[in-house]
């Protein structure tokens, strides 16, 4: 019964006359097309019960996903449908195989060569698309082709029940597919009156090329491959490229200024014979100066030493230049690495900051970064991003009785105020001098304020402690100095607050 249904398709499918149509593949190779009509009233409502017949008998829809989203039409079928069609293309009838193939072909003698695909097979062999192995890179399936000779059939004769194609879908396990007349569906990859153990899947082989980085200066991109019709295309973000659409190929165009940085795609539109058209995306170019990196660290034990390594954001295209405290560093990659000072001695190392500063390069512009890192010492070394740094590096040396140190900073829901005593300030770096005669924990009443940008003093207190914890979940963004008074002089420290 279903050898008798399915013929019922397949003898329409390569027994057909009529007007031969110029439908050509995107590279222009013209295939043997037929202009037929939809059908009567008639003939559509028999297609459509025969095709709700064969669902109702073979298949278990409850676990098999199959639905009309087509009505029968006599005018074209799957593989029209696949390759043409479904690019918007005119409604006609496509054979897998040529049409003199067939005119010689004999299906009901069992000693005559069935003909080979052909006429479908241009669609690749032309290089017009591309077999890959995934189907999640695919737009078109195509199922195979393989005679068989069917003696259930009456008359006895050559059958083919994988001869068919279709187009993928977001899920990969799921076709829209034209039934020979029936009507076009979606449906699982098995669902089907068709064989589907030999699929092969194709992608369109027209890429765009181009420079990587586009500049104030033109450059070409090309749709590539030698695509046959007439194109158009556009660029978005359009704001970002001049012109920004064209019918060129290739489109010619420049950065619309030298401030705009970001990526952008191409899109071409090629239409060919018979309106089928095609659209193309491009990669991701970039236009402009390149993205502004950021800086993470990390800390590596050497068990003699510790090894401090700062991590810049991965970017195509570009070169690196690192600079630590304003000093050139060899590094010339997304990775740089020092070793951490030493944390033991006397005095000993309480903290150390860092101004980490990277620049990207392309061949538009250079973006900075500059991050202050603090390396602190104690029980385990830690490395912390605490604020933003215009490069440089500060040769200076102070001798301080107490030094303050405000963390997080910036900070966003609360700040903690240390007070180091018996303090040395070389540089960028914090020493505790521990052959002081004074125990560094004893306390002397402080009076501690903190006072906003605009001079305001937000807050108060005495500290009889060496440390203190503040919310500051109150108060504005901005810059703030924590203000520290022992009656004898003053010490401050500035921080700043960025909910």
């Amino acid at each position: 019964m279903r050898t008798q249904l399915l013929v019922s398709i397949f003898v329409f499918c390569f027994n057909l006359v009529g007007t031969n149509a110029q439908i050509c593949t995107p590279k222009g190779t013209t295939l043997d097309y037929y202009d037929l009509p939809a059908g009567s009233e008639t003939e559509i409502a028999a297609w459509e019960q025969q095709a709700l017949n064969w669902i109702n008998t073979y298949l278990d829809t409850t676990t098999q996903y199959v639905k009309r989203i087509g009505p029968a039409d006599g005018s074209y079928n799957c593989h029209s449908y696949a390759w043409h069609t479904s690019q918007n293309g005119n409604k006609d009838w496509l054979n897998a195989f040529l049409t003199t193939d067939l005119n010689n072909f004999n299906p009901y003698n069992q000693n005559a060569t069935p003909p080979s695909p052909n006429n479908i097979n241009k669609y690749w062999n032309d290089g017009s698309y591309v077999e890959v192995t995934s189907v999640s890179q695919a737009q078109k399936v195509w199922y195979g082709s393989n005679w068989t000779w069917c003696t259930q059939c009456w008359p006895n004769q050559w059958i083919n029940l994988y001869d068919h194609s279709g187009t993928t879908t977001s899920n990969t396990n799921r076709y829209k597919s034209k039934w020979g007349f029936w009507p076009l569906y979606e449906h699982d990859y098995n669902a089907c009156p068709y064989t589907s153990t030999s699929r092969k899947f194709y992608k369109l082989n027209l890429p765009i090329t181009g420079d990587n980085i586009l500049c104030t200066s033109n450059k070409s991109y090309t749709l590539t491959n030698n695509p046959s019709g007439t194109t158009s295309w556009s660029v978005n973000p359009s704001s970002y490229v001049t012109p920004s659409s064209g019918t060129s190929n290739p489109a010619v165009i420049h950065a619309s200024s030298g401030s705009v940085s970001g990526y952008f795609n191409i899109t071409y539109s090629l239409t060919t014979c018979g309106n089928a058209t095609y659209q193309i995306l491009s990669p991701s170019f970039w236009v402009g100066r390149p993205q502004s990196s950021s800086i993470t660290a990390t800390l590596r034990n050497w068990g003699s030493y510790w090894e401090i390594r700062y991590f810049a954001t991965q970017i195509e295209n570009v070169t690196y230049i690192w600079k630590i405290d304003g000093n050139p560093q060899e590094a010339t990659g997304a990775f740089c690495s020092f070793i951490a000072p030493e944390c033991g001695g006397d005095p000993a190392l309480v903290f150390q900051d860092f101004n980490v500063e990277v620049s990207v390069i392309n061949e538009c512009d250079t973006s900075t970064t500059c991050n202050i890192f603090r390396f602190e010492c104690g029980y385990t070394p830690t490395i912390t991003m605490i604020g933003y740094c215009g490069g440089g590096n500060e040769e200076m040396m102070a001798v301080n009785e107490i030094s303050i140190l405000v963390t997080p900073n910036p900070a966003r829901d609360y700040i903690k105020i240390s007070i180091l005593k018996n303090v040395i300030q070389i540089g960028n770096a914090i020493y505790k001098n521990i052959t002081s005669n004074e125990s560094p924990n004893t306390i002397i009443p402080y009076r501690l304020s903190i006072i906003s940008n605009f001079g305001v003093t937000v807050f108060s207190s005495n500290l009889s402690d060496n440390s203190i914890t503040i919310p500051i979940y109150n108060l504005m963004n901005g810059n703030y100095i924590v203000k520290l008074d022992t009656g004898f002089k003053s010490y401050s420290q500035q921080f700043i607050i960025n909910h």
